[in-house]
């Protein structure tokens, strides 16, 4: 039995993940920012989850959340699927916009796994991160411009921190879904149209994803069976970016 931190873990994508690693047996500590609505999403009533009401405007107190975990559990795992997304040209975008994108979806990511990789591993167990880009970060789309030079970063981050955190036997990778459908991508069709929703579904030859495609391949990076891949950028989008 492992013990997780998932952030996000109220998102489509999250809470399959979180499900995934219930039902295999883990230990799961879930960052949600609403309890009352995690309580409708998630299955509470599992003795193995646990619900931290959290947001990035309590970053500074998450130090002495993670202390409080440890104190009954060692963290084996991260995943961090916590992020924000919206549509701006650059002719409209401004300061705050760029501050709040790249906050919650870079520097919030960051400080996770600064704290997860100073927990102390006396037993040298091997440790892994997960991290959440996009193909966004690879393939360019108008009016997405700053989220995707945030989720860039988070590639270029984990690429360089592989090197760090080896030496503490932690893993670290980032996983860059394409289009997924969720309850994100379901009010983006509000904002972009159904035709321009069809259009973009064309370019993928395997059609859009589901939560669950990437639910696997995380579970997958959190094993022991993935050893060697460290430091990846690893996109997941029906061949989208091909």
């Amino acid at each position: 039995m492992e013990t997780t931190v998932v952030t996000g873990a109220t998102s489509s994508i999250g809470r399959e993940i979180v499900k995934n690693l219930i039902d295999k047996g883990d230990i799961v500590h879930a960052f949600v920012r609403d309890i009352p609505k995690s309580k409708k999403l998630l299955p509470i009533n599992n003795k193995n989850l646990n619900l931290i009401e959290f947001d990035n405007d309590s970053i500074d107190e998450l130090d002495s959340i993670f202390k409080k975990i440890t104190e009954n559990f060692f963290i084996k795992n991260l995943v961090c699927c916590h992020g924000s997304h919206s549509f701006k040209l650059i002719s409209n975008i401004d300061v705050n916009h760029i501050d709040k994108l790249i906050f919650d979806n870079f520097t919030s990511a960051v400080m996770f796994v600064k704290i997860f990789s100073n927990i102390r591993n006396k037993l040298k167990v091997k440790r892994s991160i997960i991290l959440f880009g996009s193909t966004a970060a690879v393939k360019g789309e108008a009016g997405i411009s700053i989220y995707s030079a945030a989720k860039s970063s988070l590639i270029a981050f984990t690429a360089s921190a592989s090197k760090e955190l080896a030496r503490k036997k932690i893993r670290i990778n980032t996983v860059s879904p394409g289009w997924v459908i969720s309850d994100r991508s379901i009010k983006n069709e509000s904002t972009l149209g159904v035709e321009r929703i069809k259009n973009i579904e064309s370019k993928y030859p395997a059609g859009f994803g589901f939560p669950k495609d990437i639910s696997g391949l995380v579970y997958f990076l959190l094993e022991d069976d993935s050893n060697w891949i460290n430091g990846q950028n690893l996109v997941i989008d029906g061949g989208f970016s091909s």
